[in-house]
This record gives C-alpha cells, structure tokens and sequence, in this order.
C-alpha cells in the first residue's frame, strides 16, 4: 500500500522529512480495511504491511481509533469502517485527524457505494471531499498528510462500474497533482486482477491482501 516505499519520494516533504521521526500511518476506508474474514484473521493488508515496515526499518505508528484483528503481533489502530460509504468518511475524517494525527493515510473506499448502485461520477465527488476534508485539517493545523488513494480493487459484481470509477480516481489524482497536492495514486485493481485473490465478490482472501500490502 505505501507505493515505492521511498523515503524522498513517500516520506519527505519541504522542511518535515518524515523519514527523520516516527511515520503516524492511518489505513483508512471500509471493511476492506478493516478485514472482517477468518482466513485473513482480520489483519487486512495492515499485518503484512506492518511487517514489511518493520523488516526495512521505518519507524512508524499505525493510527485510528479501530482496533481489529484476531492476532495481537502488529500495530491493529485503524479507520477502518465496515459497510461504510464515502460520505460517510468524508464527514468524520477530520476530526479523526485531530484525535489520531497522522502524517500518511492510506485510503481505498468506494466499494459500498457502488454497491448500492450509486452512480461513479458522484462517488468521485464524494471521495474529492474526503481530500478536501484533509486539505482542511492541513491548514487548520499547517502540517503535511500525505494521502496515498488507490484504486478500488475488482468489484466482481461491478466491474465496468469499478473501472468507470477508477478513471474517475485516475484524473482526480492527476489535477492534485498539477496542484502540487500531497498524493500519489496506487493500482490495486491491476495488481489484484484475478479471483484467486478473492474471498468474495468483494474482499480479498489473505493472497489478495498480501497483494495490498507490497503495492
């Protein structure tokens, strides 16, 4: 999830090199996130990005006010929201940022909302006030958060609804960008492209999430 995992390019920015003091991480979305599956043990992507953290000698502290997992031998902090839509993020990321600040976020949402057959063009927006919900905490506070957004992962039932909506993501990453916006764009969706990596329609089995966490 934290692609490239370069200290220049991921963990610095202007004056704050995050690389020089403890990385505050918060996985942010729906049940994707939170891991809700046996065979995963609840861990999600976060155990094993926990581990490839650790094994390369980042010091970091995952954040959130979610403590899931059904294994206590990595950081479990999270906001990570089971059933939980856009909108629904973009009206408590903010003051989730004041109790649990972080300087990363990792965020992939979007998934219960096309699930409710909402259109592509009008999840977009809502993810863009996620952003802006963020934007707000920045100059609020006048510190950085990096936001690392992916694409959502195959929606089995969805898929051309998915790829509308990743094209959406695409773009709104593109026109932060050329605004010099803290984000960086990771494709879940290539990367998890076949069922094998599938518990569900939706959710990733442990192979899928182990995908996740090295992207």
């Amino acid at each position: 999830m934290l692609t490239g995992c370069s200290a220049d390019k991921i963990l610095s920015h202007s004056s704050r090199t995050f690389n020089t003091k403890r990385i505050n991480i918060m996985p942010l979305g729906d049940s994707i996130t939170k891991g809700i599956h046996i065979d995963s043990k609840n861990t999600s992507y976060r155990r094993d990005l926990y581990k490839l953290l650790k094994y390369n000698n980042f010091e970091f502290d995952f954040v959130g006010s979610m403590k899931d997992s059904s294994i206590s031998d990595f950081d479990k902090d999270h906001e990570g929201h089971g059933g939980w839509h856009a909108n629904q993020i973009q009206d408590s990321v903010y003051n989730w940022l004041i109790k649990n600040p972080a300087d990363i976020i990792l965020l992939h949402i979007g998934t219960n909302d096309l699930n409710k057959q909402q259109l592509p063009s009008i999840i977009i927006q809502e993810i863009e006030q996620i952003l802006c919900q963020v934007d707000k905490y920045e100059q609020k506070y006048n510190v950085p958060v990096k936001v690392i957004l992916a694409k959502l992962i195959n929606h089995l039932l969805y898929i051309e609804k998915t790829n509308e909506l990743n094209d959406y993501i695409t773009q709104l990453v593109k026109n932060r960008q050329s605004n010099n916006d803290l984000i960086t764009l990771v494709d879940m969706n290539k990367s998890l492209d076949d069922t094998k990596y599938y518990l569900d329609n939706v959710h990733p089995n442990e192979l899928g999430y182990k995908k996740m966490a090295v992207l």
